[in-house]
């Protein structure tokens, strides 16, 4: 919660986080709060710098987010609607670098990397 208070007031170079999984555009499926770190560091023109294995790279455009239990955040009577996600997307345009065991990707970069997973699947 506190992570624009610190990127816009205490000296940081870049922010990394890991990825849950990375898919093929570069966007960047993680913990719930990365995408609002990675918007943060973006507004605050420091990169951003995800951190995953190249396995962690779906051969899937879409991806199905898993949300934690309702009761969890509300277990009241009142007739509200309540939320828990567990994961979110964060956009490729928030994301500097994608650094895997094969060196720092753009984001861009990915859907090559995608492809070839693509390949070896069918073969």
């Amino acid at each position: 919660a506190a992570t624009a208070h610190v990127l816009a007031g205490e000296d940081v170079d870049r922010v990394v986080v890991g990825a849950d999984t990375v898919l093929p555009d570069g966007a960047v499926v993680n913990k719930t709060g990365t995408r609002a770190l990675a918007i943060t560091a973006d507004r605050e023109l420091l990169p951003v710098s995800v951190v995953a294995a190249t396995d962690k790279v779906s051969t899937r455009e879409a991806v199905n987010l898993e949300s934690g239990d309702r009761a969890a955040v509300y277990d009241g009577d009142a007739g509200i609607d309540v939320l828990n996600p567990t994961f979110d997307v964060t956009p490729a345009d928030c994301v500097s670098e994608i650094v895997t065991e094969r060196g720092a990707l753009e984001p861009g970069a990915v859907g090559d990397v995608a492809a070839e997973l693509r390949g070896l699947e069918e073969w």
